[in-house]
């Protein structure tokens, strides 16, 4: 485990930023979730999410365009700028936006257009018959009116015409929108374990 540790740290301490890992919640042994816990790593849980069947179509339809050129990339890094539950995006802005786009084109990401301003994202990740959905996020003025639920059944639909038959997300297990996810079809299958690691410690010099 040591080793493991040591090999963690040394691929982390080199971002230069507060980075996290993902456990597998199948076979994570109890002593590394206890050392971590004791090193400082904070534990946020979430709810793996499949849906296998049809899914449950919001009513409301948005315009919807997928992010592309230069400009709309930059387009969603002032979106995601604006994020509160992903402070980390300050000091690695531009490094995000380009591990986004080496994804492509497997990965494809979305903007809900209100007028010609973009007020939501989501992201449709495709590999073979499977499809996993990441990085919802609406801005705070434009929330409970319809633009999530539409941006996740377009990413649905989007990842299905590109031959996913089962589609996953993961919903934080303390956050709201996996009522959503449960009412649009999406079935909880395992909870899961992202450790983000302890502040850098000040140089008392």
């Amino acid at each position: 485990m040591e080793a493991l540790l040591s090999a963690v740290e040394a691929e982390l301490s080199a971002r230069g930023h507060r980075a996290s890992i993902r456990l597998d919640p199948f076979s994570v042994p109890p002593c590394l979730e206890a050392r971590l816990a004791l090193d400082g790593w904070e534990r946020e849980e979430g709810i793996l999410m499949a849906l296998e069947g049809e899914l449950r179509t919001p009513a409301r339809e948005l315009r919807i365009h997928e992010v592309e050129s230069d400009a709309e990339w930059a387009d969603y890094l002032s979106l995601k700028l604006s994020d509160d539950g992903a402070p980390w995006v300050q000091s690695v802005g531009d490094q995000w936006v380009a591990y986004m786009r080496r994804k492509r084109p497997r990965l494809r990401t979305w903007f809900a257009l209100r007028g010609n301003h973009a007020v939501g994202f989501f992201s449709e990740f495709v590999e073979g018959d499977l499809g996993l959905l990441e990085d919802l996020y609406v801005h705070p003025a434009a929330r409970l009116h319809g633009v999530a639920t539409w941006l996740v059944a377009h990413c649905v639909g989007e990842a299905r015409k590109r031959g996913a038959r089962t589609v996953f997300l993961t919903a934080r297990a303390a956050d709201t929108p996996k009522h959503m996810y449960a009412k649009m079809g999406f079935r909880p299958l395992a909870v899961t374990q992202n450790w983000l690691a302890p502040m850098p410690r000040e140089d008392p010099r």
